[in-house]
């Protein structure tokens, strides 16, 4: 049997995405088959497809995949078919600390991703999907999700006394504030449009600044959190935010430094560093056991993931260019 699966070829770019026909493979004894259903986008992705670092040999693309399990082998033992699964972006970083250097294990950059509709993999390839979540609502957690999720309770242990910083309304951002907000915390989130900053007012973010408006956001957080300043912040932009996100912690506080959205060079005022005693951790995405946990938490809340818009895998070059013209409120997901 053969199935439709997106390519893209060596050096990546738009020009280079095709659609080919590729084998389905039976899968081993460790190994299970799975009909994908749907994908989501991330910053990742977009560098890979885009060809700001292509890949370097043929490779279907993708490292966020949802859906069903079809057949497992003799020695699989957390999956039977019928069972809806979403993908690890890390599929040999099983638990404990991170292990793995680089993305050669990664779907959609070392190894092929899952803008396909069939695909056989080791069963730690990996989780079962949330309770009552469709598949293109699954697809989401892979990246965004669990990022945010090891940012707030592996890396740190956010609980309903503090409050944290989000920057912008991409995925991370947005789970990094349904999350903080199931556990009762506050949420102070930046944005640059004030119609976006209405979503964000929606979702429960309690503290809201137009970064555009205020290039010295850091007084207003300041202010609202009466001079103490945030526990956490979700740090996406990088290079030009970093500066204003240490201003904004508290003494001792945390920052994840996850997105390089202003570049991947610039100054760090070490001084301010100093005196703030913050803590400033870079992390990509998490272990299968993260995942797992997130997905149990999951399922004992009526979350749902925020998804901007849906695209036919067909249209995934559309998708791509929707994704730079940072529209977006959300995920913006591939059907399959």
């Amino acid at each position: 049997m053969s199935h439709k699966a997106i390519i893209v070829n060596t050096g990546g770019g738009y020009d280079n995405v095709t659609i080919v026909d590729r084998k389905t493979s039976d899968p081993s004894d460790s190994e299970v088959q799975v009909r994908i259903h749907a994908n989501s986008l991330n910053y990742h992705d977009f560098a890979v497809v885009s060809g700001m670092w292509g890949p370097t040999e043929e490779r279907v693309p993708m490292a966020d995949g949802a859906g069903e399990v079809i057949k497992v082998g003799s020695k699989v033992k957390d999956f039977s078919p019928g069972d809806y699964v979403v993908s690890t972006f890390f599929p040999t970083w099983i638990e404990g600390q991170p292990e793995v250097n680089g993305f050669e294990t990664v779907p959609g950059d070392g190894v092929d991703g899952f803008a396909q509709e069939y695909v056989t993999r080791a069963e730690t390839s990996f989780t079962l999907a949330p309770k009552n979540w469709s598949h293109i609502e699954s697809s989401t957690l892979t990246t965004a999700g669990l990022t945010a999720w090891r940012a707030l309770f592996c890396d740190d242990h956010i609980e309903a006394k503090d409050t944290i910083l989000i920057q912008g309304t991409g995925g991370v951002s947005i789970f990094a504030l349904q999350f903080a907000k199931m556990v009762g915390a506050k949420v102070v989130a930046t944005s640059s449009s004030d119609e976006k900053i209405k979503k964000l007012k929606s979702l429960g973010a309690d503290y809201t600044i137009n970064y555009r408006k205020n290039s010295q956001w850091s007084e207003e957080v300041l202010e609202f959190t009466q001079g103490k300043g945030v526990d956490h912040v979700v740090e996406v932009g990088g290079p030009q935010t970093l500066e204003q996100s240490i201003m904004a912690c508290k003494i001792g506080g945390h920052i994840s430094l996850i997105g390089i959205l202003t570049g991947l060079e610039g100054s760090f005022n070490f001084i301010n560093a100093l005196i703030k005693q913050v803590t400033v951790q870079g992390l990509i995405v998490g272990s299968r056991n993260q995942q797992i946990d997130m997905v149990a938490k999951i399922n004992q809340s009526q979350m749902k993931p925020i998804i901007d818009k849906v695209f036919p895998l067909n249209n995934i070059v559309e998708a791509f260019k929707y994704q730079e013209s940072n529209q977006h409120f959300g995920k913006i997901c591939l059907e399959i």
